[in-house]
């Protein structure tokens, strides 16, 4: 039987023979009851599929904190990146200063499974951050390294390209970088070079960074089209490499750029797809529900280009704990944008939440 760790406590109960595991009330948040259902899913094979449900409780804003530490704990140890886990703990502790005990079950689930350098960040910030202290709460992205980390935080961009040129000779695959690669080009004004370090990610790298780099892609492609590229690429590219260290001011960087005058863009693709990456940035800076109001409405103008926007869309929305309207978002995707690499998403989405709904 597989068995997992939650805040140090070995989790093996099982069910009686014959008896039923208990049916869970999220608003009684039972941690006797979750023990019970986690250890019949164990034994039976189907973790999978009740951290899937578990997740649907947290994307309804239905989780309590026993469950949310259960969930966490199943998500760290089926690799899901530990700055996910660790944001939706400090979300649901934003608020709640007296909460003293879920904070330290939530680092304790962190401690616990390897998750170290986000436990220790969580541990900064404490029980009740507020919004705009959540990216405090996020590690590195997966596959950037630290060095490159803190030149991002120095604000200065030829360094962040040194400690990456430094990192690529030391055996980093460029493929884990490419996004980044490409940003460091398009900082330095080569285009062409940076639409093929963004095309290296696609099939190659993690799914998330494939759709990341796709709407990387179409992004250059409309700028070059609409113009004036040689002044607006180098500023987007700046701002994309430093965005992680203050993704706020990112944020307002991005949406000052898209108000640049642009020569030919007669449909606002190129409007439209900036608008929604500096959207994109001020959910990263906190504000999940805005950020998808904003890709949503960048999306009207963005012709077939809208369905990256309305993607993540949903994905901000389902951050923000309106679950109904994520789905409602990846609908729109699958119905109007069919055969795309944004449908097949959509479709992956609505599917894991589907089968989180039928536990």
């Amino acid at each position: 039987m597989k068995r997992f760790v939650l805040a140090g406590l070995l989790l093996t109960a099982i069910p009686a023979p014959g008896q039923e595991s208990p049916a869970f009330d999220p608003a009684a948040d039972d941690p006797g009851v979750l023990a019970g259902l986690a250890a019949s899913a164990a034994e039976a094979g189907r973790l999978a599929e009740f951290r899937g449900w578990l997740d649907s409780l947290r994307i309804a804003g239905a989780a309590g904190p026993n469950a949310l530490a259960y969930w966490g704990a199943l998500s760290l140890q089926s690799e899901v990146p530990a700055d996910t886990v660790a944001v939706a703990f400090a979300r649901h502790l934003a608020g709640r200063p007296d909460d003293a005990r879920s904070f330290r079950a939530f680092v304790g689930v962190l401690e616990a499974n390897g998750a170290l350098e986000a436990a220790d960040r969580l541990r900064r910030i404490g029980p009740g951050a507020t919004l705009a202290e959540l990216p405090l709460a996020r590690v590195p992205a997966a596959g950037i390294p630290p060095e490159v980390e803190r030149a991002r935080r120095a604000g200065d961009v030829e360094e962040v390209a040194r400690a990456l040129d430094r990192a690529l000779g030391g055996g980093l695959p460029p493929t884990r970088v490419a996004v980044l690669r490409g940003d460091l080009y398009l900082a330095r004004g080569i285009a062409d070079s940076a639409i093929g370090a963004y095309a290296s990610a696609v099939g190659a790298a993690p799914r998330v960074d494939t759709i990341q780099a796709l709407g990387r892609v179409r992004l250059v492609q409309a700028i070059r089209r609409g113009g004036p590229a040689e002044e607006l690429l180098p500023a987007l590219g700046a701002a994309l490499v430093l965005a992680p260290a203050d993704p706020a001011a990112a944020a307002a960087r991005l949406d000052s750029l898209a108000g640049s005058p642009f020569a030919s863009d007669s449909a606002g693709i190129a409007r439209a797809l900036l608008t929604g990456t500096a959207a994109e940035w001020l959910g990263e800076a906190g504000d999940p529900a805005a950020a998808s109001t904003a890709l949503e409405a960048a999306a009207v103008d963005a012709g077939d280009e809208g369905a990256g926007l309305l993607l993540a869309a949903g994905l901000w929305a389902r951050e923000a704990g309106e679950g109904e309207r994520a789905r409602s978002l990846w609908r729109r995707v699958v119905d109007r944008h069919p055969g795309t690499p944004h449908d097949l998403e959509a479709r992956r989405l609505l599917s894991e939440v589907a089968a989180g709904g039928a536990r």
